[in-house]
């Protein structure tokens, strides 16, 4: 093996054993200073499955199926400094869970999913300057859902999920 990388592991390796001490396992200090600002099922369904992206400051959460199987497109706004939650056009395609959100260059983007019946490709693009949704070219991958995303600068990223089995691409 490599001499730098074996003093690189025996580092982290001390680095590990020499943070935990007695005091390390604080329940408080290990969960931080949560504050509960607002409830979501208050303006609409509770839900599970929603896709979430962040510009600026402002959270957004779309998508997303109720202990009915109802799934929803509409789209709501969290902004932290008014903790009010506001609704703003829905995704103006098929009700979906299980899908994608991402930032890129600050405009939202949604794709992927389930819609109770099939397996979603299709990706759209929001933007909060004009409160719109605008239709993109699909997800060139398999259709699938429960996947990650994330954006870097000018690109968005899609990997794992499941189709009829578990997915490892990226």
């Amino acid at each position: 093996m490599n001499r730098n990388f074996i003093l690189c592991l025996l580092f982290a390796f001390s680095t590990v054993l020499n943070s935990c001490h007695k005091n390390c396992c604080n329940v408080e200090a290990s969960t931080g200073n949560w504050v509960k600002l607002s409830d979501f099922s208050s303006v609409t369904n509770v839900r599970s499955e929603t896709v979430t992206f962040v510009i600026d400051d402002l959270a957004y959460l779309t998508g997303g199926v109720d202990k009915n199987f109802i799934r929803y497109n509409d789209l709501w706004q969290f902004g932290p400094v008014k903790i009010l939650w506001t609704q703003k056009a829905s995704l103006p395609s098929s009700a979906r869970s299980s899908a994608v959100g991402m930032n890129i260059n600050d405009k939202g983007y949604v794709g992927t999913g389930y819609d109770g019946t099939n397996l979603l490709k299709d990706f759209w693009q929001y933007d909060p300057s004009s409160n719109s949704w605008a239709q993109k070219a699909s997800f060139t991958g398999i259709a699938r859902y429960d996947a990650v995303a994330f954006g870097i600068q000018n690109y968005g990223y899609i990997a794992t999920g499941f189709d009829t089995a578990s997915l490892k691409d990226c």
